[in-house]
């Protein structure tokens, strides 16, 4: 009985571990889904979100300090809403904006869209090397 609750409790210390993936991603416009007064941001280095999934959550951490957690599903599915910013490099003024995050982080390789809900603007997350 001592041998099994000993083994019982290993089993249960490495079922508790989760393997945690992380990746960057950069953003790419989606032209035909957005308005024409949208900011290209394909070519710009510093608009790169890094996520991490660990178990069931996604962690991301975008650009200009933006960051959220999400529960991912059990196929991968996630949804996050959040705050984003475009900072006054790319207008007069830092501009917030209601924001929403879709994807899959179990797809190989991973996916997502960012849709800017007061600018109707889309944005298609790339795999970054």
């Amino acid at each position: 009985m001592r041998k099994l609750l000993g083994a019982s409790a290993c089993v249960a210390g490495m079922v508790s571990v989760a393997h945690a993936e992380t990746w960057r991603m950069g953003l790419e416009l989606v032209d035909q889904w957005s308005a024409f007064t949208c900011p290209v941001f394909g070519s710009l280095a510093d608009r790169v979100w890094h996520l991490t999934l660990e178990g069931s959550r996604l962690n991301a951490n975008g650009p200009d300090g933006v960051s959220w957690t999400a529960t991912v599903s059990a196929e991968g599915a996630f949804k996050s809403s959040f705050t984003g910013l475009y900072p006054s490099q790319y207008y007069r003024y830092d501009h917030r904006f209601a924001a929403e995050m879709t994807g899959n982080a179990r797809a190989d390789p991973p996916w997502a869209l960012l849709h800017n809900l007061d600018g109707m603007c889309w944005y298609k997350l790339v795999p970054m090397q």
